[in-house]
């Protein structure tokens, strides 16, 4: 027990110190910014048990698989996302390929996170055996690589 609190104080000084390089300060308190393994897999959901957002309960999301149902990549094409009459995405060809892991850039309020937790929420035809994990928040600072986490 005592290791472990040793282990979070060295690992709040690393982050503060770091911080402090960067000239940002984190928003959480000290206490909520040591996230530990167990806490983090909380925040992540496996997405196949997720429930559908406020947002995407008014969602109009259309496309269909040409891929194979076995198969290792997914293919959707004409997938369109349409939100409360904004059109977010229109006729697209979506490809998921087999070991890899993605993110949007975009603007703000463009839809990024719409359109993942619309994938999350397999509004399209995603087949079972993919895993998809959607991380809600943001994840603190650390020494550690995003591969090593």
């Amino acid at each position: 027990m005592v290791n472990k609190r040793e282990a979070e104080r060295k690992k709040l000084a690393k982050q503060k110190a770091m911080e402090k390089r960067r000239g940002y300060k984190s928003t959480k308190s000290d206490e909520e910014s040591v996230d530990t393994k167990a806490e983090l897999e909380k925040k992540i959901q496996d997405v196949g048990t997720m429930q559908k957002s406020e947002l995407l309960q008014h969602a109009t999301i259309t496309g269909h698989r040409t891929s194979q149902y076995l198969a290792k990549d997914i293919k959707i094409e004409q997938f369109s996302m349409i939100i409360e009459g904004k059109e977010y995405i229109k006729d697209t060809t979506l490809e998921l390929n087999m070991g890899r892991r993605y993110g949007m850039i975009g603007l703000n309020g463009s839809g990024k996170s719409t359109i993942l937790q619309a994938l999350a929420a397999r509004m399209v035809d995603i087949p079972d055996y993919v895993d998809i994990w959607l991380l809600h928040e943001e994840y603190p600072p650390s020494e550690q690589t995003a591969l090593e986490a």
